[in-house]
């Protein structure tokens, strides 16, 4: 894990006075990890400038790089990890515990959305004390990630990378397909609290399939459908305080700069209405 603060601002073991900031972690995608190179000059990217000058501390969180034949949800806990490390350690990194945010990017966005929707690695009566906190985040950021697998056409979208991050969606049941998408666990895992989503996707004509038909995993449907389940869920466990700060954000027509500033203005929202 890197963590980068505003120029005024560090951890308060690093010698800073005690100001506690918002903290975004971002998980990347795909299927292996940075170096540390790499998360140095990963600083340097639009949607990590944006944040650092409006005050937000950003970590840049690597978690297990997967084999064929792995149990998928490793990932997940390592992810849940990450943000029960941020909340145990607030005090002496300066975040604020209660706005401990998540960005995931396709597989990270994937893995995040089981950490949130899915699981709570929360145990309070474990020996690690960072287990005792919550791993679900405040808010979180999906962006162009698969949330629905019976939309996937299972035969053109077959690899050896989609067997490892998800499964052989060829020898799955529709039933079983649903079982392992995001699109269930919103409607029916139990948590303590769903965080309010922001759904980032290219949602033009060339970046979006029929449900059924994708073979992309970055499609733009999947947002759509997900938004769709989104509703359903917000009417049935009548939360419309949480679809109104929930939303769906179409790049299709944004620059990466642009991008970045309509999910830092979001997340910014969501600490004056959390």
């Amino acid at each position: 894990m890197a963590i980068y603060y505003p120029d005024d601002h560090c951890a308060v073991s690093s010698g800073c006075a005690i100001d506690p900031r918002p903290v975004l972690a971002i998980y990347r995608g795909g299927n292996a990890n940075p170096t540390a190179e790499q998360l140095l000059t990963s600083k340097q990217t639009v949607i990590v400038q944006e944040l650092l000058s409006r005050e937000f501390i950003v970590a840049m969180v690597n978690y297990p790089v997967l084999e064929l034949g792995d149990d998928p949800t490793t990932a997940t806990a390592a992810v849940g990890y990450s943000i029960q490390y941020l909340r145990a350690h607030s005090a002496e990194l300066n975040i604020e515990p209660e706005a401990v945010m998540a960005l995931g990017r396709s597989h990270g966005g994937l893995r995040s959305l089981e950490n949130a929707l899915r699981f709570d690695y929360q145990q309070p009566h474990a020996a690690d004390p960072i287990l005792h906190e919550s791993s679900i985040p405040n808010a979180l950021v999906v962006r162009s990630a698969v949330t629905h697998l019976p939309c996937i056409d299972a035969e053109q979208f077959d690899s050896e990378l989609v067997k490892i991050l998800i499964g052989d969606l060829t020898v799955m049941s529709e039933t079983e397909k649903f079982r392992r998408s995001a699109t269930s666990w919103l409607l029916y895992m139990e948590r303590p609290y769903t965080p309010p989503m922001l759904l980032a996707y290219s949602l033009d004509d060339s970046t979006t399939a029929p449900c059924g038909e994708i073979i992309d995993p970055h499609d733009g449907t999947f947002g759509l459908v997900f938004w769709r389940y989104l509703k359903i869920y917000a009417r049935q466990k009548n939360q419309s305080e949480l679809l109104a700060k929930c939303g769906l954000l179409d790049f299709s027509a944004q620059s990466e700069a642009e991008t970045a500033v309509l999910i830092a203005d979001w997340l910014e929202a969501r600490l004056q209405d959390p």
